[in-house]
């Protein structure tokens, strides 16, 4: 397939999500892309068709009698699409391409158990990952995956998205008090990751509301930064558990308040398109499976 071809399924693709969500913003949420590239992906596919697809306005979105037709074609199109993608999945059989990109944190403390469960199961697909923590444009990528992290006050899953829990670690347990409604830490600097001040956390339950604090704040890039601060004993921090583990069991971590819920991190994928290829999708249900295990 040439890549002309290649960026006018692009296009219908991302004009078929336009017409499903009934407006470009409504579209953008749920391929986790930007209004402006859709806006642009729909004007590059009319002016290749020449044909008015759509009468956009800022109130109101509707296709025009040409978008209808293209639409019902693109949609067979589409679902021939994710009949193969689907028949190719359950034959295992796959052996293409996987681009992954994810935080940094991740990609040393969630990523490998995953990532080499699935290279078991797909020893022929060639996966490339990129640790970042900067905002990545997927569009004409090579990267297939998106995975995202953002901070839930509490730790609760819905089925659809993994919860990473936190814990406050440090490498010695400061002196402190409790007076019931806060904790202080004396002699003790916070570190922050990723320039977030973690503060306290409010109890979901009862509403209660609790507060860290303490002498200094040390902000760094990453939770993997604070981790590595924390455990040469600079002061204490909140990451996941999932990244602690090893620090914990070794004995060069201790949790504090333990019975302290500080919320959790959501992870979210989000595919470069609304097409998926059967190596993203293939991925993607071996996550759900550790997230249900």
């Amino acid at each position: 397939m040439n890549p002309a071809t290649q960026k006018t399924i692009r296009r219908l693709i991302y004009f078929s999500a336009i017409a499903e969500a009934g407006s470009i913003r409504g579209a953008a949420r749920e391929l986790g892309l930007s209004a402006p590239v859709l806006s642009a992906a729909l004007t590059e596919l009319e002016a290749e068709l020449g044909l008015s697809l759509a009468a956009r306005s800022t109130r109101k979105f509707q296709l025009t009698s040409a978008g209808q037709n293209v639409l019902e074609h693109a949609q067979r199109m589409l679902s021939e699409v994710d009949a193969a993608m689907s028949l190719a999945t359950t034959e295992r059989h796959l052996h293409g391409h996987l681009g992954i990109t994810l935080p940094i944190e991740l990609t040393a403390s969630w990523l490998p158990q995953r990532l080499a469960r699935f290279q078991k199961e797909y020893p022929d697909i060639k996966v490339s990952v990129d640790a970042s923590d900067e905002v990545q444009e997927l569009r004409d990528s090579s990267i297939d995956i998106a995975i995202r992290a953002r901070y839930t006050p509490f730790s609760d899953s819905d089925g659809k998205q993994e919860y990473l829990r936190l814990t406050c670690v440090a490498a010695q347990i400061p002196e402190y008090c409790d007076d019931g409604r806060k904790i202080q830490l004396d002699s003790a600097a916070l570190i922050s990751p990723g320039g977030n001040e973690w503060t306290g956390v409010t109890d979901p339950v009862t509403g209660t509301h609790k507060t860290l604090h303490a002498t200094s704040l040390v902000r760094v890039s990453n939770r993997l930064s604070s981790l590595a601060l924390a455990s040469h004993g600079i002061g204490y921090t909140l990451v996941t558990e999932s990244a602690a583990r090893d620090f914990l069991d070794a004995g060069l971590l201790q949790r504090l308040f333990p019975d302290w819920d500080f919320g959790s991190i959501t992870l979210r994928y989000v595919f470069r398109d609304d097409r998926p290829s059967a190596e993203a999708r293939a991925f993607v249900q071996l996550l759900d499976s550790f997230a249900e295990s």
